[in-house]
């Protein structure tokens, strides 16, 4: 059986698509989606979450969980936290509230908050994401494209 053909210039088309195809649609949105967020955590993780020479907690605290489907809702969730859950709030979210004092002390002088590696630190998980955006219909539509020909097979 060949392979149906899946023409999608945007993410309303990738929509329509998917709400067309059914049951088939959602699993294969679904499985796009997740695949999409964990492309995002794993850019996240190599490129922008501040590391211990070790490799750290925080970065190992990275997780993607599996898609969660609510009436005609997909939910996937993408987060850090867990053991690190203060620590992550308080370097993504750098400087606020969150912030340990030595931190705050170190932007208050002058000196600032030297991360281990440079380019990484604050926004470890929306930087990947704000950049993922750029092209991300087109990554889930071909993804859906190549799911819905591995299930028509």
């Amino acid at each position: 059986m060949a392979a149906p053909t899946l023409r999608v210039g945007g993410f309303e088309q990738l929509r329509a698509v998917i709400k067309r195809l059914g049951d088939a649609g959602v699993a294969a949105g679904s499985a796009a989606i997740y695949r999409e967020a964990e492309r995002i955590m794993t850019d996240s993780k190599q490129n922008y979450v501040p590391v211990a020479p070790d490799g750290g907690t925080l970065k190992a605290s990275g997780i993607v969980v599996p898609p969660e489907h609510k009436g005609n809702t997909v939910t996937v969730v993408m987060g850090y936290g867990g053991a690190a859950a203060a620590y992550a709030l308080a370097v993504h979210e750098h400087l606020s509230e969150h912030s340990p004092p030595s931190w705050v002390a170190a932007e208050d002088s002058g000196s600032g908050v030297h991360w281990h590696l440079p380019g990484r630190g604050p926004k470890y998980l929306e930087k990947p994401f704000n950049e993922a955006r750029k092209g991300m219909d087109a990554r889930l539509a071909e993804d859906v494209r190549r799911e819905i020909a591995r299930a028509a097979r």
